[in-house]
C-alpha cells in the first residue's frame, strides 16, 4: 500500500510521463543499467492511521465524507516541452460546423437565478470537448501503434471514431482512411485538424440519427450514423424539443432543428460508451472476425442497462445524471419569441472522476486547450458524485486515500 508521500510522488511522476508521452511518443526500450536503489528508496513507509476512506462494520465511507476542499497536487510544470498547437472552432465543413458557430444563440443564456449556463462555454472544459487532447489517450494510442505498426490504420480508425469523430466521419465520407500521427489529424497542417481537435462537438451528437442500429451491437464502438444530404438546407440537428421554430437556425448555420426523443435516451451514448475491439494473437494477426467475439474495452451502456437506473419503474438515462437538469430555461439568446423550455440538460457532461480534468487544467497551454471553465466542470463532477446513491464507494483520485 502506498503511503501519502509515496502516492503523491507517484502521481506527480505519472502526470509528467502522460503529458510527455502524448507530445513526443513512447520512449524506446533501452538496455542501459539503472542505478541500484538506495536504502531510502527501498524502505517501506507505514500509511497514516486515519485514511480518508475507511473500511469498517462491513461498509465503506461514502464520497460525501471526503473533505470538499481535498484536491490533487498541482501537476509539475514541464516547460521544456513544445506546446501543442491550438485550433479554431469556427470552421464550416461539408457535414459539420465548429462549436463557435453555435455561440451567438446558445451562449449568454441564464437560469432562473441568473447563473450563466452558456452551452458552448459549459461544454468547452469537458472530457467530450477535449477528447482529442486527452494526453493519456494520445499516449496509449501511440504505444499501441508502436507495438503493432502493421495495424496502424486500423488503430487510428478505431480510436478516432469517438475521440476525433468529426475528422473521422469527414474522412470516410471522402473515401479516405483516417490517419492520426505523422501527417495525420494531429498535424496542424492537416485539412481536418480543426475538426479533429474539436473532440466530441455539437454537430456530431446532434446529427446522430435514430436508426435501428442505435443501442445495438451494430451501433456500438462508433457505429453511429451521420447522414449525407444533397442540399445544405436538408441537414438536420436533432434535439429533445418537438415544437421548434426552424427558421432562425436554418438561416444562421444551415441546419434544420428537428425534435427527436432519442437525444434524451441512453442509446445515443451507447455509440461510444460501449466499445468492443478486435485484438491480436501471438503472431500479430487480428482476431476475431465477428464483432460478437470482440474484446469489451468498455461496456458502460450494458452496465447501465442491467442497473436499476434502467430497469426500475422510474428509469433514468445517462443524460439524467451526467447533464444537470434545469427547469424553465430559454435555451436561445436569439429571437425574443423563442419559448421557455420546461426541462433542460446542462451541457456539463460530468463523469466519474476529476483526475484527467485536473491534468488538463494544470497543463492547458502545453496541451493546446483554450477553455477556462475547468473549475466549474470539476465542481459539477463532485456535486454529481455526492448526489449518487449510498452504498457505493467512489474513489475520485488516489490522492484522496490518505491525508497529506
Amino acid at each position: 500500500m502506498f503511503s501519502s508521500h509515496t502516492c503523491k510522488h507517484t502521481i506527480s511522476l505519472l502526470l509528467s510521463s502522460i503529458v510527455a508521452i502524448s507530445l513526443y511518443g513512447c520512449p524506446k526500450p533501452t538496455t542501459t543499467k539503472t542505478d541500484e536503489p538506495t536504502t531510502e528508496q527501498t524502505t517501506a513507509q507505514e500509511p497514516p492511521s486515519e485514511p480518508y476512506i475507511s473500511v469498517g462494520d462491513g461498509g465503506f465511507a461514502t464520497y460525501s465524507e471526503i473533505p470538499s476542499d481535498a484536491a490533487m497536487p498541482k501537476a509539475p510544470a514541464i516547460s521544456s516541452l513544445t506546446p501543442a498547437p491550438k485550433s479554431y472552432r469556427d470552421f464550416n465543413s461539408k457535414h459539420f460546423i465548429g462549436s463557435y458557430e453555435c455561440t451567438p444563440c446558445h451562449n449568454g443564456i441564464k437560469d432562473n437565478d441568473g447563473n450563466d449556463i452558456s452551452i458552448e462555454t459549459d461544454w468547452s472544459s469537458t472530457m467530450m470537448a477535449n477528447a482529442a487532447r486527452d494526453p493519456f489517450w494520445k499516449a496509449k494510442v501511440e504505444q499501441e501503434t508502436q507495438l503493432h505498426p502493421q495495424h496502424k490504420d486500423l488503430i487510428a480508425d478505431k480510436c478516432t471514431v469517438c475521440h476525433m469523430p468529426l475528422a473521422n466521419v469527414e474522412s470516410h465520407k471522402a473515401n479516405k482512411s483516417p490517419k492520426l500521427f505523422g501527417d495525420g489529424f494531429l498535424n496542424a497542417k492537416h485539412d481536418l485538424f480543426p475538426l479533429a481537435m474539436s473532440g466530441v462537438s455539437c454537430t456530431l451528437c446532434h446529427q446522430i440519427k435514430d436508426d435501428p442500429s442505435l443501442g445495438t451491437l451494430k451501433g456500438f464502438s462508433g457505429g453511429y450514423l451521420i447522414e449525407t444530404f444533397d442540399e445544405e438546407s436538408r441537414r438536420k440537428l436533432y434535439g429533445p424539443y418537438m415544437n421548434v421554430d426552424t427558421v432562425p437556425m436554418l438561416n444562421a448555420i444551415g441546419f434544420t432543428p428537428t425534435g427527436s426523443k432519442h437525444v434524451t435516451e441512453a442509446k445515443l451514448c451507447s455509440s461510444c460508451h460501449n466499445v468492443l475491439t478486435a485484438y491480436v494473437d501471438e503472431k500479430g494477426a487480428v482476431v476475431p472476425k465477428k464483432k460478437e467475439d470482440y474484446f469489451p474495452e468498455q461496456v458502460t451502456f450494458d452496465e447501465w442497462s442491467a442497473s436499476r437506473y434502467a430497469t426500475s419503474t422510474s428509469p433514468q438515462s445517462c443524460q439524467w445524471c451526467h447533464m444537470a437538469r434545469i427547469s424553465q430555461v430559454k435555451i436561445s439568446d436569439g429571437p425574443p419569441w423563442i419559448q421557455t423550455r420546461e426541462t433542460f440538460g446542462r451541457h456539463v457532461f460530468v463523469g466519474g472522476n476529476t483526475f484527467m480534468l485536473q491534468i488538463m487544467k494544470d497543463n492547458k497551454d502545453l496541451l493546446g486547450i483554450q477553455s477556462n471553465q475547468f473549475d466549474l466542470t470539476i465542481t459539477k463532477t463532485k456535486e454529481m458524485l455526492k448526489r449518487a446513491q449510498g452504498g457505493v464507494l467512489f474513489i475520485d483520485e488516489a490522492y484522496y486515500l490518505y491525508k497529506p
